[in-house]
């Protein structure tokens, strides 16, 4: 199973210090950060412009430390009115950083809503730093095998005449190549809904294998998506569609 996340539009965002930068988590660059001062806790407040059947929170590119709590509250106004829906450790699973990101996942049946809460509480005083927040409703499908997951090294590399190397320093980073296969007309029609929105030019949160919990940093994925394959009839009832991504850090 294969979860695919559209960010919705965030009407306001605001945060516990240094507000005038909470914007910067909107943006989609995750090296566009909201940096807070020097506090063990941190919250960040979201309005969605109206309410939504949200069951994702993602809170990506983050230096919290390894012992950091997430509590997710939704609310009646901007910071108002909370009502408590969880906390969970805010980094995910074998994470090996520099940069550090967290899924929060609703409850089945957790009602609309349109304000959310995210709470950072951290293991001692620190700033703490957060590139994207994300909030949206998952498309969920399985997917065919073999699935691939790619190692992309940004960095440039020159072959010397003396036998060693000229090397300009990058980054490696991942891509996702992903198969649904059994679209119904309607999974069909919701998956062509998402991709005519994002393109390739607006991020999603691509999470592998959603059900294997707890999530593993190296499943989850924020940036953009590419190759999009024609997709196919299998039948007069099914869809076969071929697609991937590339992240964004």
């Amino acid at each position: 199973m294969i979860a695919i996340i559209r960010p919705e539009a965030v009407a306001a965002i605001s945060a516990s210090s240094n507000a005038g930068d909470a914007a910067n988590m909107l943006s989609a660059p995750p090296r566009e950060v909201w940096l807070s001062v020097v506090a063990a806790t941190h919250t960040i407040d979201i309005d969605l412009g109206a309410v939504m059947p949200i069951d994702t929170l993602f809170v990506g590119s983050t230096n919290a430390a390894a012992t950091a709590t997430l509590t997710v509250s939704r609310g009646t106004g901007l910071g108002t009115g909370l009502t408590a829906e969880g906390t969970q450790g805010l980094r995910l699973g074998a994470a090996e950083g520099p940069r550090y990101h967290g899924v929060f996942t609703r409850a089945v049946g957790a009602p609309a809503a349109r304000y959310f809460r995210l709470t950072v509480a951290l293991p001692a005083a620190a700033a703490l730093e957060v590139g994207v927040v994300a909030a949206g409703l998952a498309f969920r499908r399985p997917v065919a095998y073999p699935t691939s997951r790619v190692a992309i090294d940004t960095s440039t590399r020159t072959d010397l005449w003396d036998g060693g190397f000229g090397v300009g320093e990058g980054v490696t980073k991942a891509g996702y190549r992903f198969k649904f296969p059994d679209l119904d007309t309607a999974a069909r029609d919701q998956l062509w809904s998402l991709v005519s929105k994002r393109g390739t030019r607006k991020p999603v949160i691509v999470i592998e294998d959603d059900e294997a919990l707890p999530l593993a940093d190296a499943s989850v994925h924020y940036g953009l998506l590419d190759r999009f394959e024609p997709w196919e009839r299998a039948n007069a009832a099914d869809t076969i569609w071929s697609m991937g991504m590339v992240e964004w850090v």
